[in-house]
């Protein structure tokens, strides 16, 4: 999407929102819309190709270090970027998102890795993860945690599904002084937690070599193996 169609997208977003606010449950409805759960024309319009998301997806894989013969998967994979980025290097991957929009539109961004059978798409809970123990090599969740009710059953699940020395890598808003001014509209639906309370988490689930860290003044990272 070019500069300007982001101008466009956040015209539409204002507009959307400013509905939603005059329905029932306005702000929970704006929330699930443009975030938690995307749908519809605003859910498509942010997520078919979200370049504000870029850093946290190249970070992510420069994390996981991925190969060809290992198989990925990300979780709340949104509209599919991530899993487009990956399957250039990777030859199967699968993806999870809580919205049937999502799914759908990851299956159109990579329909080809669909049709070759390379890509496995479901619609899920990040808690209760439909794959089999130790499925996959490398599990990845970015710019999604902040909406996940169960962070630690999540990490569980994500350590259950993968094989030994499988690699993790979450990237997410980090907790700070000034959160209220700096994430906007979202900031009271949001789950942060501070760079020791999501290694903590880590450690819990059961991942070795934890690292957790500001990537940047906005996002932290976590990392732990199987």
């Amino acid at each position: 999407m070019t500069d300007t169609g982001y101008w466009i997208a956040g015209a539409l977003l204002a507009f959307g929102a400013a509905i939603l606010w005059q329905k029932g449950n306005g702000y929970q409805r704006f929330v699930d819309t443009t975030a938690r759960k995307p749908s519809g024309w605003l859910g498509r319009a942010l997520y078919l190709d979200p370049k504000p998301h870029y850093r946290s997806f190249r970070c992510a894989l420069e994390k996981l270090r991925l190969t060809p013969d290992d198989v990925f998967l990300d979780v709340c994979c949104g509209g599919g970027t991530l899993l487009r980025m990956a399957l250039l290097i990777v030859h199967r991957a699968a993806g999870l998102d809580f919205g049937p929009d999502m799914v759908a539109l990851s299956r159109e961004n990579n329909i080809l890795a669909v049709e070759e059978g390379r890509l496995d798409l479901r619609e899920g809970e990040a808690a209760a993860l439909p794959w089999s123990d130790e499925a996959f090599d490398a599990v990845a969740n970015a710019n999604a945690l902040i909406f996940v009710a169960k962070p630690l059953d999540f990490f569980r699940e994500a350590y259950r599904v993968l094989k030994p020395g499988g690699r993790f890598v979450v990237i997410t808003a980090a907790k700070r002084r000034c959160a209220p001014i700096f994430y906007g509209p979202w900031y009271p639906s949001l789950k942060l937690y501070t760079n020791d309370e999501l290694a903590a988490m880590l450690r819990s689930a059961g991942f070795a070599a934890v690292t957790a860290y500001a990537l940047d003044a906005g996002n932290q990272i976590g990392c732990g193996t199987k």
